[in-house]
């Protein structure tokens, strides 16, 4: 699983700027529910296109075994002590926010977060 991680991450390492560290976010969706998980994302990105979240970028990539992938690139450690989502949750209010979340929880049992520097 590492491996395939890494070989994914080579063109990207490749032609970022020397040292260039990434926040990895591993969701590990049940088969099963693969379309409902589809759907949580595309419901989550079209709530950061309305609300027009602003200071969050991330790409997404899905595994052959069925993980996907979140890779969001770091600047500094500090950027670890950001919430980018916070005005998101702010604009959408709570409830709204969580529940979108909430519907992601349902989709796997395991998620796993990296830090590929």
């Amino acid at each position: 699983m590492l491996f395939a991680i890494i070989l994914l991450l080579i063109p990207m390492i490749s032609n970022a700027q020397s040292n260039q560290a990434f926040w990895i976010h591993a969701d590990q969706v049940k088969p099963s529910i693969t379309a409902e998980y589809e759907k949580v994302s595309k419901d989550f990105i079209a709530a950061c296109a309305k609300h027009d979240l602003k200071d969050a970028d991330w790409t997404t990539a899905q595994m052959d075994d069925g993980t996907y992938l979140s890779l969001t690139p770091l600047n500094n450690m500090a950027d670890l002590d950001k919430n980018t989502l916070a005005p998101l949750a702010e604009k959408m209010g709570n409830e709204n926010f969580s529940a979108i979340f909430g519907r992601f929880n349902k989709c796997y049992d395991k998620q796993a977060i990296i830090f590929w520097y």
